[in-house]
């Protein structure tokens, strides 16, 4: 089946209450759910100009803990991910967590990018 005939069948199963889905679609389409809720989540928290610096360095993923935006930032690999009520940031080079970011923590943008700057600056280059 032609990829473009197998997204509309999906489309319409999703309309009709994701009836007759296998488990791996159903998954498939959980996980893809999730990652556009995401997006949106951070649409709301951070301006177009973040947005798309962030998004020129990095994808939006699927994490064994859910939806994610990976960063790819000079020689750093970032995890920004959901959790419970907020935001971790994980440096994937180090496994570090550097930082939590709250739902309603007003300055949520200029945290994050602070700690990106803080981590990405220390790292000594060649």
């Amino acid at each position: 089946m032609q990829d473009g005939l197998r997204e509309l069948i999906n489309e319409a199963r999703q309309r009709l209450g994701l009836r007759g889905l296998s488990n791996e679609e159903r998954l498939e389409h959980d996980r893809t759910r999730a990652i556009e809720d995401f997006k949106l989540y951070l649409q709301r928290r951070l301006t177009m100009a973040t947005r798309a610096e962030l998004l020129r360095a990095g994808e939006f993923v699927w994490q064994p803990s859910g939806a994610a935006l990976r960063l790819r930032i000079e020689d750093h690999e970032f995890l920004l991910a959901r959790s419970g009520d907020g935001c971790r940031l994980i440096d994937k080079n180090q496994g570090t967590e550097w930082g939590y970011l709250a739902d309603g923590d007003e300055d949520f943008e200029d945290r994050l990018l602070a700690v990106i700057g803080d981590v990405v600056e220390a790292v000594p280059r060649d």
